[in-house]
C-alpha cells in the first residue's frame, strides 16, 4: 500500500511539475477570458441586460435623436438658402433703404441758407446712425448721398433721329470717383463766374456723351445765365448698383414719347459739390431733391433673421429718419422706403408655406421614432422581467426598480442621443431650430422614462410580475380594466378629433403650432384605436370558418390573432403612422410634380412655340415641323392685337383652326375644350345676334366665363363668348403685353382677312428638342426663336426650394418606410416568447414544422393586414384633410392652387416590403423554435 502511495504522490508531482512548466504558455488565453467574463459581468450588473441588447437600444437612439433634430434643422436651412438665392437674383436697388427729402424742408432744420456738401453728410451720417441700430446696413463703402435739381430746358441739341428738344437735370453724388472711370478729361470741380453768366463743370457719361454728340470741352446753355462745360466723360464701374439705378437718366439719355406732343430727351449730368449752393439759388427748392441711399446687408441673413426684419422693417422706416441736429437743436424727418419689404414679405409668405409642409413631416418622423425607441425599451423591459421579479419577491419596491431600469436606459441612451445630435448638427450646418430641440427632447425623454414606466407597469403586484412567466399575455381582462381602457381610448380619440378640427379651420400656412404640426400623427390614434377594436369582430366570421373545417393550423391560428391585447395600441399606432407617412409625402411630392408639369404648361402653352414675327409661318415650314421626330399635334397661330377689347382694353387675339388647336390642348392638364369651340365653322348659318365661341386667358376667362362680348380686329366686328379656358402663355412677351389678356378665335371668322400666322404651337412628350431647334435656325432671314416647355420645367424643379424640399421629402417617405419596418421587428421579437411555447406545445401534440410554420403565419397575417388598412384609410383622410391647409403653390410658382391627391404608390410598396419582411422573419423564428420545443416546455420559454 505504502509503494502505491508514493507511486500516486509521485505521479501527482510529476503532473504538478508538467503543468507549472506549462504555465506561462497557457497564461495568456485565461487572463483574456478573465479580463472579458469580468466586463461582462460589470455591464450586466450596470445595465442588466446583454451587451448586445444595449448596443441595439442605443444605435435606435442614437438614429432617432439624429432624424428628430435634423428635419427641422434641414427645413430651416433650406428657408435660408432659399432666401439667399432670392437675395442673389434681386437688384440692388430693391435691397436698400432710401431716404428722401426737399431742401425747402430741410434747410430751415439746419439753420443754413443752402444745403452743401457738409450737411448732407452730416445728415446722411446721423441718419444711417439711426438705421444701424435696427437694420443691417451694408458696409459704408456702399453708402451715398446726394442733390437732384428738377429737369430744366437746355438748347436744341441736334441727334441722328432730327432735332429735338432736351431737358437735362444736375446730379450731385458725394461717391463720384468710387462709381466712375474716368475716359477721358478730368472729373468737375469748380464753378466760374464771367458777365453775369455762371459755367458749371459737370461730367457726362459716354451714353450721353454719344447721344448729343459731347465731348470734353462742349459748352452748353441750361436756363437764364447757367451754362454748362464738360470736363470730363465717365463709365460706369457697377451699372446695377444703386448709384446708377436709381436714377437711370443719370446714367444714359431716355427719349419720352407723351401722348399728342413730340417726342424729346431727358438727360442728367454730373455737376460737383461747388455747385451745390448755385444750384440751389436758381432751382425751386420744393423740386430740389436730397437723396440718401444705404444697401442693406441682406446676404448672410438666415430664414429665421429675414422672417424677424419683414416684421421690424416697416416700423423702423417710419421712425427711422427722425433726425436731432445738436448744432441746432432743430428737428428734420426724413422719408425712408425700401422695396426690401415686398421682398421681405414674399419670403416670409412662402417660408410659412414651406414650414408648414416640413414640420408636419419632421414632427411624424419624431414621433414614428419615439415610438420605436418606447418598444426598444418594452423588449428590454421583458429581458429584465424575470431579473425584476426575483429583486420583487425579495422585498425590492417599485420605486427601486424604476430607478434601476432608469440608470441602464440613461447610460445607453445619453450617451447616444449626444452622438445622434452632434451628427445631426454636422449635416445640418447653420442656424438651429427650436422645434429640433424640442423633438429631440422628445426623443431622449421616450429613452430614458419609457423603460422606468413599463417597468413599474409589468411589476405593479407581485401576481403581476410572475404571471408573465406562466400565463398568457392575452388572457382576458376584468370588466374594471376593460372600462379603464374604454374611457382612455375614448378620451384620447376626442382629444386628437378636437385638435384636427382646430387645425383645418386654421388659416394656410399658420402651422407654428406643434399641435398643428402632428397632423398625421393626430389622425393615426383614432385609426389606430378603431381598427383595434374593430379587428375581433372583423375575424370572428373567419374564425367560424375555420372551426368548421377539419385543420386545426387555421383555427387556432385566427384565434391566436383575435386576441389583442391593450398594449397593442402603441405597435399599431406606430406602424399607421408610419404607412399614412410614407404615403403622405409621396403624394405631396406628386402634387408638386403635377403643379410644376401645370405651370409649365401655362407659361409655354404647348411642348414648344415656335414664334418668328413679324415673318410669317409657311405652308411648308409647318409641314416640315410636324414630321420632326415625336411631335404629335401642331396648330398654326396668328397673333393680333385688338382695336376694341372685350372689356373696353386692348387685348390680343389669337387666330388658329379650332379643330387643330383643341388637340393640341387635349395633350395639356386643361384637357380638350368644350364642343362649342372645337365644331364651329364659318359656314355655319348665324341668327342675328348670335356670337362665336371663344377661348380665353385664364384672368380674362375667370372674370367672364359664358358672358358675351364685342371684339373689333381690324374693320370687322365680332361678338363673341367665352367657352373655355385656354393657358396662359405668360412667357410670350406678345401674349402677356394685353392688358385684359388674350382670346383664342376660329380663324374662318376673318374670311380672306384672317393673318398669316406667325406662331407655331407643337405638342409632343417626346419631342425631338434639339431636331426642332435646328430646324428653325435653318429658315434664314426669319429670326424664328423655339420656347420649350422642358426647359421652363427644368428650371421650375431645380429652382431651390423644390429641389431641397423633393429631397427631404423622398429622405422622409425612406425613414417612415424604416420605422414602420422596425416597429414590425420589434413587434414580433415581444411576441417571439408566446410564439415559442405554442410552437413546442404544438410540436409535443403532433405538429409538423410546416404546420408550425403556416399557423405564426395564420396569426401575423391578419394583423398585417389589419394595419395596412389602417394605414391606407389614415392616408386616404390625410389628402382632405390636410392638402387644403398646405400652400404647394411656392413650391411650382404657380398663383393657383395644387391639389394633394392619394399617390398608393408608395404605399403598395412599404406593404409589399412589410408581408416580405414579416415572413421571412417569421419563417425563421419558426425554424429555430422549432430546435428549441423540448427546452422551451422544460423551462417555461
Amino acid at each position: 500500500m505504502s509503494g502505491r502511495r508514493t507511486t500516486a504522490r509521485h505521479q501527482t508531482a510529476r503532473h504538478r511539475t508538467a503543468r507549472h512548466r506549462m504555465a506561462p504558455h497557457r497564461t495568456a488565453r485565461p487572463a483574456t477570458a478573465w479580463l472579458r467574463m469580468r466586463l461582462v459581468r460589470w455591464w450586466r450588473r450596470l445595465t442588466g441586460s446583454a451587451a448586445a441588447t444595449t448596443v441595439a437600444f442605443s444605435l435606435l437612439v442614437c438614429a432617432c435623436a439624429l432624424i428628430a433634430v435634423a428635419g427641422p434643422r434641414a427645413s430651416a436651412e433650406l428657408r435660408t438658402n432659399a432666401f439667399r438665392q432670392l437675395v442673389a437674383s434681386t437688384p440692388a436697388v430693391a435691397k436698400a433703404v432710401i431716404g428722401t427729402d426737399d431742401v425747402a424742408t430741410l434747410s430751415p432744420a439746419m439753420n443754413v441758407r443752402s444745403i452743401g456738401a457738409a450737411q448732407i453728410e452730416e445728415a446722411g451720417s446721423e441718419l444711417g446712425h439711426n438705421l444701424a441700430k435696427k437694420l443691417p446696413i451694408g458696409p459704408a463703402s456702399g453708402y451715398w448721398g446726394g442733390l437732384t435739381t428738377p429737369f430744366s430746358p437746355v438748347a436744341l441739341v441736334p441727334t441722328r433721329t432730327g432735332v429735338l428738344s432736351t431737358e437735362v437735370e444736375f446730379a450731385y453724388r458725394s461717391t463720384l470717383p468710387q462709381y466712375t472711370r474716368l475716359v477721358a478729361g478730368s472729373l468737375p470741380a469748380s464753378v466760374s463766374t464771367r458777365k453775369g453768366t455762371d459755367t458749371v463743370e459737370v461730367a457726362v457719361t459716354k451714353a450721353t456723351a454719344r447721344r448729343f454728340g459731347l465731348r470734353v470741352g462742349s459748352q452748353v446753355a441750361v436756363t437764364g445765365n447757367l451754362r454748362v462745360k464738360v470736363t470730363g466723360i465717365v463709365a460706369q464701374r457697377d451699372a446695377s448698383a444703386p448709384f446708377w439705378t436709381l436714377d437711370p437718366i443719370a446714367a444714359a439719355p431716355v427719349l419720352v414719347q407723351p401722348m399728342n406732343a413730340r417726342p424729346y430727351w431727358q438727360a442728367g449730368v454730373l455737376a460737383p459739390a461747388a455747385a451745390l449752393g448755385l444750384l440751389q439759388g436758381i432751382f425751386n427748392p420744393t423740386s430740389t431733391q436730397l437723396t440718401w441711399v444705404y444697401p442693406l446687408a441682406l446676404s448672410h441673413l438666415t430664414g429665421a433673421q429675414a422672417i424677424g426684419l419683414s416684421s421690424s422693417l416697416p416700423g423702423t422706416l417710419s421712425t427711422g429718419g427722425q433726425l436731432t441736429f445738436s448744432a441746432f437743436q432743430n428737428d428734420a424727418g426724413i422719408d425712408l422706403y425700401s422695396a426690401a419689404g415686398s421682398l421681405l414679405d414674399e419670403f416670409a409668405f412662402e417660408s410659412a408655406a414651406v414650414t408648414s409642409l416640413l414640420d408636419l413631416l419632421s414632427v411624424s418622423l419624431a414621433i414614428v421614432g419615439a415610438a420605436v425607441v418606447l418598444l426598444t425599451a418594452w423588449l428590454m423591459a421583458e429581458q429584465r422581467r424575470e431579473e425584476f421579479a426575483m429583486l420583487r419577491a425579495r422585498g425590492a419596491s417599485r420605486r427601486n426598480l424604476g430607478v434601476a431600469a432608469l440608470t441602464a436606459s440613461a447610460i445607453a441612451a445619453l450617451p447616444a442621443a449626444a452622438v445622434g445630435t452632434a451628427v445631426a448638427v454636422l449635416l445640418t450646418p447653420g442656424t438651429g431650430s427650436q422645434l429640433a430641440w424640442w423633438l429631440g427632447g422628445l426623443t431622449v425623454l421616450s429613452a430614458l422614462a419609457g423603460p422606468a414606466i413599463i417597468t413599474i407597469r409589468l411589476h405593479r403586484s407581485y401576481t403581476a410580475a410572475t404571471a408573465g412567466l406562466t400565463g398568457r399575455p392575452d388572457r382576458p381582462v376584468s370588466r374594471m380594466q376593460a372600462t379603464r381602457r374604454l374611457v382612455a381610448e375614448s378620451a384620447l380619440t376626442l382629444l386628437c378629433v378636437g385638435a384636427l378640427i382646430v387645425l383645418r379651420r386654421q388659416a394656410t400656412g399658420s402651422h407654428s403650432d406643434l399641435v398643428a404640426s402632428a397632423a398625421p400623427a393626430l389622425a393615426a390614434v383614432p385609426v389606430a384605436i378603431i381598427m383595434l377594436r374593430l379587428y375581433p369582430a372583423a375575424l370572428r366570421p373567419l374564425l367560424r370558418l375555420a372551426a368548421r373545417r377539419g385543420g386545426v393550423v387555421s383555427f387556432l391560428g385566427l384565434a391566436r390573432a383575435a386576441r389583442v391585447a391593450a398594449t397593442a395600441v402603441l405597435p399599431a399606432f406606430a406602424m399607421v403612422l408610419a404607412l399614412s407617412l410614407v404615403s403622405f409625402a409621396g403624394m405631396v411630392r406628386a402634387a408638386i410634380v403635377r403643379g410644376e408639369v401645370a405651370q409649365s404648361w401655362q407659361a409655354v402653352g404647348a411642348d414648344a412655340v415656335i414664334s418668328t414675327a413679324p415673318a410669317t409661318i409657311s405652308a411648308a415650314q409647318q409641314r416640315s415641323v410636324a414630321a420632326v421626330p415625336g411631335v404629335q399635334s401642331t396648330a398654326a397661330v396668328a397673333a393680333t392685337v385688338a382695336s376694341r377689347g372685350f372689356i373696353g382694353n386692348s387685348l390680343v387675339v389669337l387666330t388658329a383652326d379650332p379643330a387643330r388647336y383643341s388637340r393640341l390642348l387635349a395633350h395639356s392638364p386643361l384637357g380638350r375644350p368644350p364642343a362649342s369651340f372645337t365644331d364651329w365653322r364659318a359656314g355655319v348659318s348665324r341668327t342675328p345676334g348670335s356670337s362665336i365661341p371663344v377661348l380665353a386667358s385664364p384672368g380674362l376667362a375667370a372674370q367672364f366665363a359664358g358672358k358675351t362680348g364685342a371684339v373689333e380686329v381690324g374693320a370687322q366686328h365680332f361678338r363673341v363668348q367665352i367657352v373655355g379656358t385656354g393657358p396662359a402663355m405668360s412667357s410670350l412677351q406678345e401674349i402677356t403685353s394685353g392688358v385684359a389678356g388674350y382670346l383664342v378665335l376660329p380663324a374662318s371668322a376673318l374670311g380672306a382677312s384672317a393673318p398669316a400666322p406667325d406662331m407655331m404651337l407643337v405638342a409632343g412628350p417626346d419631342l425631338d428638342a434639339p431636331a426642332l431647334t435646328r430646324l428653325v435656325a435653318s429658315w434664314r432671314g426669319q429670326g424664328g426663336t423655339v420656347t420649350l416647355r422642358s426647359t421652363v420645367l427644368a428650371g421650375l424643379e431645380q429652382s431651390p426650394v423644390p429641389r431641397d424640399a423633393y429631397a427631404e421629402l423622398l429622405f422622409g417617405g425612406i425613414a417612415a418606410a424604416i420605422g414602420c419596418l422596425l416597429v414590425l421587428l420589434l413587434v414580433l421579437l415581444l411576441s417571439a416568447r408566446s410564439r415559442e411555447l405554442t410552437l413546442a406545445r404544438t410540436a409535443t401534440m403532433g405538429l409538423s414544422a410546416a404546420q408550425g410554420r403556416w399557423l405564426t403565419l395564420v396569426e401575423a397575417l391578419p394583423q398585417l393586414v389589419a394595419v395596412l388598412i389602417g394605414g391606407a384609410v389614415c392616408a386616404i383622410g390625410l389628402a382632405p384633410l390636410v392638402g387644403p391647409a398646405l400652400d404647394l403653390a411656392v413650391f411650382t410658382g404657380s398663383g393657383t392652387s395644387v391639389p394633394v391627391r392619394i399617390d398608393p404608390v408608395w404605399l403598395v410598396a412599404t406593404a409589399v416590403g412589410l408581408l416580405v419582411l414579416a415572413i421571412a422573419t417569421l419563417s425563421v423564428q419558426t425554424m429555430l423554435a422549432s430546435r428549441e420545443a423540448p427546452r422551451s416546455l422544460r423551462i417555461g420559454g
